[in-house]
């Protein structure tokens, strides 16, 4: 609605929705704004996330933190001028010891 000034068409309603099935292959979600995704690809994403959790002690939550930090950081050292929210979910497959070996 233009009558209140602003820009039309810069905030959607329309999110980017992926449906799939999460197997045991699976060790987490990351769900973020689109001002990460913006300055950062799925696969930066992901292995700025791995990353993180190669930081991080072998609990679970310190780790998890590490690698919501080290994406944010990532997009925020590409300029990002949106918001930059993520939200990592472990899942029951995600192991710390085998952090190390991913990529």
């Amino acid at each position: 609605m233009t009558r209140f000034g602003g820009n039309p068409g810069v905030i959607i309603a329309l999110p980017d929705i992926r449906s799939f099935r999460v197997t045991s292959e699976h060790d987490f979600l990351i769900l973020a704004c689109d001002g990460i995704f913006d300055k950062i690809s799925n696969r930066e994403a992901i292995q700025t996330a791995w990353t993180g959790l190669r930081e991080g002690p072998t609990d679970i939550h310190t780790a998890s933190g590490k690698a919501v930090e080290a994406v944010m950081q990532l997009s925020l050292l590409r300029k990002s001028l949106d918001n930059v929210t993520v939200v990592l979910v472990a899942l029951p497959g995600l192991r710390l010891v085998e952090a190390v070996s991913r990529d």
